[in-house]
C-alpha cells in the first residue's frame, strides 16, 4: 500500500466511532421526519373530520336561550308570514279582558254533572 493509502486509513480508523454516531444521529433523525411526516398525512385529515364531526352534534343536541329563540323567531315569523298578517290586528295580554276567563254557570254544572258520573261509575266499579 502506498502511504497515502496507510495515512487515509489510519484516519478513518481513528475517526471511526465518531463517523458511525454521526450515522446514527442521521438515521435517527430521518426516522423521525419520515413519522412526523406520515402522521401529518394521516392526523391532519383524520382530525378536520372528527373536529367536524363533533362540531355537527354540538349544534344538533345545542340548547338556546329563550330570549334568543324569541328574537330568532320574530325574524323568522316575519320574513315567513309577515306578508300574510300584516295590517291585521292580533290579540295580546293586555286586548284581553277579566270577564273573557270566567266561566258560566251552565259550564260550571256541565264539569260538575260530568265529575258526579265519573265517581259513580267509579264506585260501582269498586263494589
Amino acid at each position: 500500500m502506498s502511504q497515502a493509502k496507510v495515512d487515509r486509513y489510519k484516519q478513518e480508523k481513528k475517526n471511526r466511532a465518531k463517523d458511525i454516531k454521526k450515522k446514527k444521529i442521521k438515521k435517527i433523525l430521518a426516522i423521525c421526519v419520515v413519522a412526523i411526516l406520515v402522521g401529518a398525512a394521516i392526523g391532519i385529515p383524520l382530525g378536520k373530520k372528527l373536529y367536524k364531526y363533533s362540531k355537527e352534534q354540538a349544534d344538533k343536541n345545542r340548547t338556546v336561550a329563550i330570549t334568543q329563540y324569541d328574537s330568532w323567531f320574530d325574524s323568522y315569523y316575519d320574513g315567513k308570514y309577515g306578508e300574510i298578517y300584516a295590517g291585521a290586528e292580533l290579540a295580546s295580554s293586555t286586548d284581553a279582558s277579566s270577564t273573557d276567563a270566567t266561566t258560566t254557570d251552565a259550564t260550571t254544572e256541565a264539569a260538575t254533572d260530568a265529575t258526579e258520573a265519573t265517581e259513580a261509575s267509579t264506585t260501582e266499579a269498586a263494589e
